[in-house]
């Protein structure tokens, strides 16, 4: 996913000395409308002015920003071998074996799915089988795609 100028430009307004300033913001404003009710004035007027325009400006931020971020599955590379094999290293590995290399006989030797085979191996990744564990929740669908790419990238030749 490419990040823009604009939603970089967005993401500085959610940084934790803007997360701060907001904090500061309010407790500027609880002092105010407190001042301004020893003086008899009304405290709600001072307080709805100072707290409101920045609360919203932190909203507005915020929104736009998580929606410039938000990862959309039309824009999405196709399935990387390379995001694969990061993803494998860290949650197949252990039972699967390094680079696909599973000489212990317990776990399914992946090199031997067959192309046609994708919704099998996303159906034993989502709910698992026999001794593999469930990874829904844990694995989104464009993982598990690029976990699919790195096992079709390395299967034995049929």
């Amino acid at each position: 996913m490419k990040t823009t100028f604009f939603a970089a430009l967005l993401c500085a307004a959610l940084t934790p000395c803007a997360i701060r300033r907001h904090i500061m913001d309010t407790h500027a404003a609880r002092s105010i409308a407190r001042a301004e009710h020893l003086r008899g004035r009304s405290p709600l007027r001072a307080a709805n002015l100072v707290s409101r325009q920045g609360l919203q400006n932190y909203v507005v931020a915020l929104a736009a920003s998580l929606l410039a971020l938000a990862p959309s599955r039309a824009g999405a590379d196709e399935p990387s071998p390379s995001r694969g094999e990061r993803i494998y290293d860290q949650r197949c590995s252990n039972c699967h074996g390094d680079e696909l290399q599973n000489n212990s006989g317990i776990a399914f030797d992946l090199r031997r799915l067959k192309a046609d085979e994708h919704d099998r191996f996303v159906d034993s990744v989502l709910y698992g089988k026999r001794a593999m564990p469930s990874w829904q929740g844990a694995l989104t669908m464009e993982q598990i795609d690029d976990l699919w790419a790195y096992v079709r990238a390395h299967a034995y030749q049929q």
